[in-house]
């Protein structure tokens, strides 16, 4: 592990800048609920002192405390969920599709971040999630990266060697995205789960790493991930632990199960580094154990807080479980959008569940 994590250093410093192919399969009323925030309760003041008389006639009336105003209550604030269902561009002019059409104030949000060469359109079109996360009161935001110079399409600032853009400080633009789609009053921030898939999962791990990103994220899922060391150099030990899930595909070409295309590394040898670094899971081979026919999950040593890394068997280098994946490639069998939902539907930090 310490080697892996040396590495990881140096990578981070000298992450080749060479112009990657695009990787396969990717490519260019209601009545709106309310919530009522008060001011907080009134402090009432200290209980008066009493003294022991031997009959109430022995008081003098003017001797008696004067009474205590009632305290006076604001009228609420109400803060309206404004149904956005179309794309809001941020004071730097980043965009970030938002779908809340039917939330009610205060939902849970899912941050889905798009592939190198993706879309927020086309990564919302080819994992199908809008519709199911819309129907459960969850609201899905697809942002989007910057331009991609060599090929249509939009990527994410890593540090990766392959499949990344370079020269933007992407988690800065996240958080004034976060901002903006909170200020929508449809969403909890309290209840914020990140998903990305190949870039965007790498960029997904660069945020969750970030002091700027990392308190406000609940749970973390990471979907056919891109990431070499120049991601991992994102990471330090320390800070609060964040519930992580890992999906990986074990028949990918594009981010290869077993690494070696270009600088990136074989999935589950990055996957330990960075549930170290996130959440101190200590070394070790961990537990693997059955899901269904075609997945296995890996779950560390001693970890901080829920840790898992999951095996398709049959996945590819697209969104699992969707009906049609990019570019042709076969999606496979993990209905990956129905646990999303319910991962950000419950309310509470953790893992994909069965």
């Amino acid at each position: 592990m310490a080697a892996l994590l040396a590495s990881a250093l140096l990578l981070a410093s000298a992450a080749c800048s060479a112009s990657p192919s695009p990787p396969a399969g990717q490519g260019p009323g209601a009545t709106a609920g309310t919530i009522e925030i008060g001011p907080p309760p009134a402090t009432l003041p200290p209980a008066s002192a009493t003294t022991n008389v031997a009959s109430a006639s022995t008081v003098a009336a003017s001797t008696a405390p004067p009474s205590t105003p009632a305290p006076v209550t604001a009228p609420p604030v109400t803060v309206a969920c404004d149904q956005t269902d179309g794309v809001l561009t941020t004071p730097s002019g980043r965009h970030v599709l938002v779908r809340a059409a039917g939330a009610a104030p205060g939902s849970p949000l899912v941050l889905v971040l798009h592939g190198y060469t993706g879309t927020p359109t086309g990564i919302e079109k080819f994992a199908e999630l809008t519709a199911a996360a819309n129907a459960a009161s969850v609201v899905v935001a697809y942002p989007e990266g910057t331009p991609v110079q060599e090929y249509t399409g939009f990527g994410w600032a890593t540090g990766a060697g392959i499949f990344s853009t370079s020269g933007v400080d992407d988690a800065a633009a996240l958080v004034e995205m976060l901002d903006a789609i909170i200020a929508t009053g449809c969403v909890d921030p309290a209840h914020v789960v990140l998903a990305g898939e190949s870039n965007g999962a790498a960029m997904s791990l660069v945020a969750v790493c970030d002091s700027r990103l990392r308190d406000r994220i609940e749970s973390v899922v990471m979907v056919i991930p891109a990431v070499d060391g120049g991601v991992l150099g994102h990471c330090a030990p320390g800070g609060r632990a964040v519930p992580l899930t890992v999906v990986a595909g074990v028949l990918d070409q594009t981010a290869p199960y077993e690494g070696g295309r270009a600088t990136l590394l074989p999935q589950e040898e990055w996957f330990a580094g960075a549930a170290t670094l996130l959440n101190g899971c200590a070394g070790g081979e961990g537990v693997w154990a059955p899901v269904d026919a075609h997945v296995r999950r890996l779950t560390p040593n001693t970890c901080g807080v829920c840790t898992q890394f999951l095996a398709v068997d049959d996945g590819t280098h697209t969104w699992p479980g969707s009906s049609r994946g990019t570019g042709g490639l076969r999606p496979g069998t993990f209905d990956l959008t129905r646990r999303l939902v319910a991962l950000a539907a419950s309310r509470r930090p953790g893992c994909l569940a069965n």
